[in-house]
Order: structure tokens, then sequence, then C-alpha cells
């Protein structure tokens, strides 16, 4: 994992203190730009910018009051569909891209939906842009990635002027840039020569995990600020609205003018929350803060890797996991107001750990590789054949014994290895009678190759020595 800031050998926290995302290099995180968050930004460069993002589409919605026809013969149309355009904008380190951090751009038929849209909504007697900071919410095809570089080329001015004052605020090495478009000139960080865009944290909302575009492509995928505002004005259920389908939302918002209005003028004055990257609560972007703080202050000395004691060097990766989480109190980020996080959560955090220690070892980790029988949680190998298969559950899963004599010797299977280890997260003391029985279990089995090796981490937060 290539942070920004390990890329250009910068302290993660220098970012954070600084306001920055601090990305990933060639991968996109599941984060977005809120445009509703460009009211409160407090960035200089960002002064006034969600005005221009409105103005930006009040040309557009003149121009829809005189198309004639919805075709390209008609000269508003063309110039409605053109003014929907946008680039894709490659080293942002947002969306959910799955070849690299390239961007998704509008054009096309998607552009000429848009404008299609536009003039429906005119047509309507709505006049507000703010519609067009919410067509996540509603419009196949536009998903949160796409808002943000739309945002991002409305006021790709702003953006460059902001990169290129925080990269010499964190001393990044730079490259000339010119824009074109101003033949204006700047300074910018880049990753092989190509030029990065730094996002202010302060506007970015995170994304639910998901392994492809299509899994949050509907409309309970986005803000849930946003979403409360529309359920309240619609009188849906929570339940109800996360079933619906972005084409039935769209038929909801657009059947009733009046109430339209109304949830525009809501959404005008509410407060939307960035993503709080201090707490980051999923655990969905720690790993460069555990590298910093937990890691180097707990180096492991790992001998060279190869096919023969890789299982030794994935257990004591595995046993480092356990002194970090039992003895260092790394327990307490696995525990949100005093409950267990999800097992997702937990096995995040083993995965920021472990890619940690992989790093300078030349391992190679895969986190939910499907071997064709299921997702197992990770695969560390050596080389082409050797491999150590791990499966990570929390005691308060109800399928502990199942996980240990049928899951994880499926996968081991599928994998064609012999080496495997069971995890299992003690998150509670209501759970141990269920621990004692894969304990017994794992007695029982046969002590063959196959047998895989059993690790049982207490994560139940301890007092601190101030309240021992």
């Amino acid at each position: 994992m290539s942070y920004y800031s390990t890329h250009f050998g910068v302290k993660h926290s220098a970012f954070v203190e600084a306001g920055v995302f601090d990305g990933q290099i060639g991968e996109d995180a599941s984060m977005h730009i809120n445009p509703l968050m460009l009211r409160n930004c407090k960035e200089a460069e960002f002064d006034g910018a969600y005005e221009e993002f409105l103005a930006y589409f009040k040309p557009i919605m003149d121009l829809a009051k005189h198309v004639q026809n919805v075709t390209r013969n008609d000269r508003c149309f063309r110039q409605i569909c053109v003014r929907f355009q946008f680039k894709e904008l490659p080293n942002t380190g947002l969306g959910y891209a799955t070849n690299g951090s390239h961007g998704n751009g509008i054009s096309g038929k998607l552009a000429q939906q848009l404008a299609i849209n536009a003039i429906e909504i005119v047509r309507l007697g709505i006049e507000d842009p703010t519609i067009f900071a919410l067509l996540p919410l509603f419009e196949e095809g536009i998903g949160a990635d796409r808002i943000s570089d739309m945002t991002i080329t409305i006021l790709y001015k702003r953006f460059l002027a902001y990169t290129a004052r925080k990269a010499k605020e964190l001393s990044l090495p730079t490259i000339l840039f010119v824009n074109k478009t101003q033949q204006e000139r700047y300074l910018l960080p880049h990753y092989k020569r190509k030029c990065m865009v730094l996002i202010p944290a302060s506007i970015l909302s995170d994304l639910p995990m998901a392994s492809d575009p299509a899994d949050i492509d509907h409309v309970s995928g986005y803000n849930s600020s946003l979403r409360k505002i529309i359920c309240e004005a619609i009188g849906l259920t929570w339940k109800d609205y996360e079933d619906m389908h972005k084409s039935d939302l769209k038929r909801e918002l657009l059947a009733d003018a009046e109430r339209l209005e109304g949830i525009l003028s809501k959404v005008s004055v509410a407060t939307f929350q960035p993503y709080d990257f201090t707490r980051d609560g999923k655990l969905k972007y720690l790993y460069p803060f555990i590298k910093e703080n937990i890691i180097e202050p707990n180096p492991l000395k790992l001998p060279e890797v190869t096919e023969r004691n890789v299982m030794d060097v994935v257990m004591q990766i595995c046993t480092q996991f356990k002194d970090l989480i039992e003895v260092h109190r790394m327990s307490v980020l696995l525990y949100k107001d005093g409950k267990p996080q999800k097992e997702d959560v937990v096995q995040r955090l083993f995965y920021c750990i472990a890619t940690s220690y992989c790093d300078a070892n030349d391992i190679d980790i895969n986190r939910e590789s499907d071997s064709g029988c299921g997702e197992l949680d990770f695969k560390f190998s050596v080389g082409a054949h050797k491999k150590v298969i791990i499966e990570v559950k929390l005691s308060g899963n109800n399928q502990l014994v199942h996980g240990l004599t049928t899951q994880l010797p499926i996968y081991m299977e599928a994998e064609n290895t012999q080496e495997g280890i069971y995890m299992v997260m003690r998150m509670s003391p209501k759970d141990d009678n269920e621990i004692e029985k894969v304990i017994e279990v794992h007695k029982k089995m046969s002590d063959d190759t196959t047998k895989p090796r059993l690790l049982i981490i207490d994560a139940v937060p301890k007092p601190s020595a101030s309240k021992a």
C-alpha cells in the first residue's frame, strides 16, 4: 500500500494537520467530493466555490427553456449536451475505479440523458441548480465518483491552486504543469511524471465498501443526510428507500414540483459532515496512521522468507498482531460506542497490520481472494505454489466451529495448500463457551499435515493501568 505520504516521504500526520486527503497511489478509496460541503470549506482557494459550482448549471437551465426538439438537430439541446461533457480525471484517489485511479468521465448518451433531465426539470418550473448536486441519488450512470470528477472539472482552477499551495507547504517534489485552458502555470506533485490533484479532507464523504462499482449504483449508496431529507419529504420508510432503484426515486422526485422545491430548499440550508478521518470508525483509511504510530514503534524483524518457512513467518506476524491487541491496547480500535465492530472491520485492521510487516519482507498478501468456493479472508503466498490461508472469525459468530472444521479446510483444498490458520477474536466474555468448543474440536482434529493452527486473541479491552 503506497499512500501519498509514504510515496513522498512525508509523515501521514503532516497531511492530516494540513487538512489534505492522504490518498493511495494507483488505487481509489471509496470516497467522494460532496459539492454541498463546499459551502463550509475554509480553504482560501474555495471561497465562493459552491456558488461557482451552481453558476455552471444556470446557463443549462436557461438553454433548456428554448429547446424545441430533444434531438441533436436542436442547437440549444446540443449546447446543453456539450456542457454536460466532463473528462476523466486521473490521480485524485477518489471513487471506485477498478483498474487504477482514473475517474469516470461523462459523454455521449449519458450527457444526452442529463440534458433531457435538465429540460424536464426546467419544464416542471424548477430553476434551482442545487438539483445537480443530487444527481447521484436519482440518475442512472451517475455515481458519487462522477459527481467528484464533475466538481473538480468545474472548479479545476481552484483545485490546481490548492494543490500547488499544499504541495509547497508539505515540501512535496513537484513538476511544472500548464493549464492549457487558462495558460496558467502550477508546480504540482506527481507520480511517474503525471500530475496529481490534492483534495481537502473537509469536502469528502465516504461510500459503502463495494467490490464493484455496480454494487453501489443505488440510491442507498449515497449521502445518508440527503436520504433522510428525501425520506421525510416523500413519506418513505428507511427500508422502502433502501429498496428503491434510481429510476423509481427519480419518478417520485419529478412527480411533484412543489415537493421537489421543498426538498431543494431543505438541502440548501442543511449541514453535511465530512468523513471523520481522525476516528475512522470503519478503519477504511487507517493504514498510514497504523504504520506511523503502531508499526514503526513496534518493529518486527522477520527472516528472509522462503517456501520452507513461510508458515512460521506468517505465524510471527499473527503473533505480533495478538501482542498489539492484547498488550499494546490496540483492542480499542475494534469497538465503537462500547460495541464490537463488524467482522470485516476487524479483518481490515489485521490487513493493515499484516501488510505493514509484509511490505518490508517481500511477502505477497491477498485479501478475500475468490478461489471458486467463495471468498476467503487472507492468502499469504511466496512464489507460485506456497500459500498460507487465514480465516478470521469473531467469537460471537454463530458459525465458529463450522469455520474451523468445514470452511477453512475447503478454502485450503481449493488453494491447494496444507497451511492454514484459524484466528478467533474474543470480543466478549459471554462467548467463552463457544471458544472452548472450538479449542476442544481443534484438539480432536487429526494431527496430520492439513490440521490448521488455532490462534485465540483476547480482544476484550483492558482497563488502563491507572484504572486497573
